[in-house]
């Protein structure tokens, strides 16, 4: 098969990025859930109520959700640090002040009744990747609605917003080995520190990706706490550095659109027919009808048959792996 992009455009270069590293954490969910579905269930309820407190203190659903307020905690749980990517929002200082008192408060509260985690790939998700994954049939059916005007858009022309595909999460990957310090200054004359620390034994791909990313955190540290204007040179530079053009980042440039899109197909598919029952008759013949009425113009009944049987392959394989361990 060739492995030549049907498309080259930054819309289509993103989507195909996102697939590529959306899928494989879609496949670690159902694998989560199938192995330990007691602390899945566990830290999703620990979930809702960490949601429902910040509610309370007059943030709503949507913002909660646009600007990852309750990832922001969990990340402060699992890594110590937030890792959410935000790099154009602008915040008032009372919504600052706000998030920092209800954060603090979330940390009394939840600390201790989160204890440990112990969920099935949480040493490379984020717990919140993990628990809040995607809408796996709103994603198809954004994309089906999209796909043909993105492979008909000229490279280096101007792309509107709405082109993109919004609806898919993007998971930010954990690299195994690397942790972020920060020291703060005993005084009011030194300087605070971010650092970055490798162990000895890390791959070169956590080793490449962690370095990259700290482009991006030690940017924001930069500007911690200062007004907007204080958005330097440096700054700006490695940001710019940290989200070059993605079409010159990841691997998965080669891989075909096609190749990635169909796998969810499989999830979906997947996803239903253990909804209705994997065991009865006829949960097959059910769970492709009900993807087929995501598109448009469906596919056929044995494309996606073939889709869920590649997915199905893969999560068992995953689960036989880790029943080895």
């Amino acid at each position: 098969m060739s492995t030549k992009p049907t498309a080259s455009n930054a819309a289509y270069a993103d989507l195909v990025d996102r697939l590529a590293t959306a899928i494989p954490m879609e496949i670690a969910i159902r694998v989560a859930k199938t192995v330990d579905l007691e602390e899945f269930q566990r830290l999703h309820a620990l979930n809702e109520e960490i949601k429902a407190l910040w509610v309370s203190r007059g943030f709503s659903e949507e913002s909660i959700k646009s600007e990852g307020y309750v990832d922001a905690c969990w990340d402060i749980f699992q890594l110590g640090y937030d890792a959410n990517l935000r790099i154009n929002n602008v915040y008032a200082k009372s919504t600052i002040k706000e998030f920092k008192r209800t954060s603090i408060e979330t940390r009394k509260q939840f600390q201790g009744k989160i204890e440990s985690i112990r969920l099935v790939f949480a040493d490379r998700y984020r717990v919140c990747d993990l628990l809040n994954g995607n809408n796996i049939g709103t994603v198809i059916k954004e994309v089906d609605s999209k796909i043909k005007e993105i492979r008909n858009i000229e490279n280096g022309k101007s792309i509107p917003f709405g082109a993109f595909v919004h609806s898919l999460r993007r998971p930010v990957k954990i690299r195994r080995g690397a942790i972020q310090q920060v020291r703060f200054p005993k005084d009011s004359v030194t300087n605070s520190h971010l650092g970055l620390l490798l162990e000895s034994n890390m791959t070169q791909e956590d080793i490449e990706g962690a370095l990259h990313d700290f482009l991006y955190h030690y940017a924001m540290f930069r500007i911690e706490g200062k007004p907007i204007e204080h958005r330097d040179r440096v700054h700006l530079e490695l940001i710019n550095k940290w989200a070059e053009p993605i079409a010159n980042k990841p691997r998965s440039r080669s891989l075909q659109y096609n190749a990635l899109f169909t796998q969810l197909n499989g999830l979906y598919c997947w996803d239903r027919r253990r909804e209705f029952g994997a065991e009865r008759r006829g949960s097959m013949k059910y769970a492709i009808e009900e993807t087929q009425k995501l598109y448009s113009s469906p596919p056929d009944a044995k494309a996606i048959a073939n889709h869920y049987e590649k997915i199905d392959r893969k999560i068992r394989e995953s689960i036989s792996r880790l029943k080895r361990i």
